[in-house]
């Protein structure tokens, strides 16, 4: 089988202030409504699809499920909102999968990805699985984070202390984030 699988438990972007409340940025992160609810879609190829259910990990919540079968392209779910520094956690529970033959390559995962106020493009982290062939190397403005195995695991990411890893962008210029789960072949 070529392609890539990404499932995702739940998605919560928070502020982290100094009182014990948090407050969420990302809509529907959990996935409990349908995805046209804050979430963009993206889908190019034969092959790709999003699905949601109960039934992906032993808890009863809702997951969301994206797919790319065989050929070139993607899937996408993405959200985009502004922030109000840098002082965010982000939480996620992932199960991603990554499997290409021959010269193809394909990915799966979770983007973060950092924007200035005219939503020019700054760096970005991925949180992932990709095969031999993908091209993604770490860079001053680019960091990958290899997924821990195709089993269920929970990421925490303390943007500031990520920014650590990306010395290319300008902390102070961040004022947007875009979130992806994208899963993307090529060659496939």
């Amino acid at each position: 089988m070529k392609g890539a699988t990404l499932a995702l438990a739940s998605l919560i972007l928070c502020v982290t202030p100094l009182q014990s409340n948090a407050l969420e940025l990302v809509t529907n992160g959990d996935f409990e409504e349908a995805t046209s609810t804050g979430w963009e879609e993206s889908i190019a190829g034969l092959g790709a699809t999003i699905s949601r259910g109960t039934f992906y990990d032993i808890d009863m919540d809702y997951e969301v499920h994206l797919e790319k079968t065989s050929g070139s392209g993607h899937v996408k779910l993405k959200q985009q909102f502004s922030i109000p520094s840098t002082n965010i956690t982000l939480s996620a529970k992932l199960k991603i999968y990554a499997e290409a033959t021959g010269i193809a390559w394909a990915s799966a995962g979770l983007a973060i990805i950092y924007l200035d106020q005219n939503d020019a493009l700054l760096g970005r982290t991925v949180i992932g699985a990709k095969t031999r062939l993908c091209p993604w190397v770490d860079s001053p403005t680019f960091h990958y984070i290899d997924a821990e195995g195709d089993q269920w695991a929970e990421y925490a990411l303390d943007l500031g202390e990520e920014l650590l890893n990306l010395p290319g962008i300008e902390r102070e210029r961040i004022r947007k984030l875009d979130v992806q789960l994208a899963v993307v072949a090529v060659d496939c």
